[in-house]
């Protein structure tokens, strides 16, 4: 009687195109995903098509607002997609002059000054005063990025180097700012709630544990739209009490 009902029951369903009426060994389906450009699934079984659903979870699914404290420091912030972050691992580097102007061959002239070794360097002028070069080496261009301001031996001109990431499309690098905060009380000094609270002024990239234990100040790092106007006093509210930071 048992093996009856087992031979009886509901028609066969392929776990290879998601259709009944046939099991995965016989299916002869073509599948292509328009959204992946593959033929690995079908695109309503797309992994990139469920990140979006209304019941997913995804921080790089939605736009988040951020650093609503004060005006001028929100925005809506995307997680990058893995992708995306995969992609980016390049050399190319901007160079911003301050303190006067320079030109693609100055700045040239300047970078096989810094970098003596044979490294054939081509600078690009993308804007006013702001150029593009290829470094030998992504160690070293991060170097560079980490130096900070660098002077030329043209009087009173200085560069800067930032990282190069989503080509020319990109209107602004974020600045990454390290930030103390005190009025939170001890027993809610933990990483979640310090990361959260980042979320006021930007983004939360860090958050120094060691030295909040230490000093019983909250330290932690954010990406923000314009350092000079965060607020020296913020209000939150954590379960169901006001807290002034």
């Amino acid at each position: 009687m048992h093996g009856a009902m087992k031979g009886s029951g509901k028609p066969p369903y392929c776990y290879r195109c998601y259709t009944k009426g046939h099991k995965m060994e016989d299916c002869s389906t073509k599948l292509y995903c328009d959204i992946c450009d593959c033929n690995e699934h079908a695109m309503e079984r797309c992994p990139n098509y469920r990140l979006v659903q209304p019941d997913t979870k995804k921080a790089n699914a939605f736009a988040i607002p951020c650093g609503y404290a004060v005006e001028g420091l929100g925005f809506y912030y995307i997680n990058s997609p893995e992708s995306f972050k995969n992609k980016v691992e390049s050399k190319i580097e901007m160079i911003r002059v301050s303190g006067g102007s320079l030109t693609a061959a100055n700045v040239t002239s300047e970078m096989e000054r810094l970098f003596p070794g044979g490294w054939r360097w081509i600078v690009e002028e993308t804007g006013a005063n702001t150029f593009r070069t290829v470094f030998p080496s992504r160690a070293e261009m991060q170097r560079m990025v980490e130096w900070g301001v660098l002077h030329t031996k043209f009087t009173g001109v200085t560069l800067r180097f930032e990282e190069s990431v989503g080509g020319d499309e990109v209107k602004f690098a974020m600045p990454k700012v390290w930030v103390q905060f005190t009025g939170l009380p001890k027993e809610l000094r933990e990483f979640v709630t310090i990361w959260a609270i980042g979320s006021i002024l930007g983004v939360s990239k860090a958050v120094d544990m060691k030295f909040t234990r230490k000093h019983d100040i909250c330290r932690l790092q954010v990406l923000v739209l314009d350092p000079n106007i965060i607020p020296q006093f913020v209000d939150v509210v954590i379960g169901d009490y006001l807290y002034g930071l």
